[in-house]
């Protein structure tokens, strides 16, 4: 799953299409998805740095998961 919503990243605003599962996966608070979920609908609206207080919050997240998810995404973010 986590691959899947870094494919959505990837794709951008060519993803649109499944948007509602991006936020679904935003929205569950499984560890590191949520990040990437947030990531992957920040990128559909063309602009991934809007994901940055999101990730960077992650960053201080109390699970290791949801962290090291928010450490890969910030490259990606800023």
């Amino acid at each position: 799953r986590l691959a899947a919503l870094r494919g959505l990243v990837a794709a951008g605003p060519k993803a649109k299409a499944v948007r509602a599962d991006a936020e679904q996966a935003a929205a569950k608070g499984q560890s590191g998805m949520e990040v990437w979920g947030k990531v992957a609908v920040a990128a559909m609206d063309g602009d991934v740095r809007t994901a940055a207080p999101v990730v960077r919050d992650a960053l201080r997240h109390r699970n290791p998961n949801t962290r090291a998810a928010a450490a890969a995404a910030l490259a990606l973010v800023g």
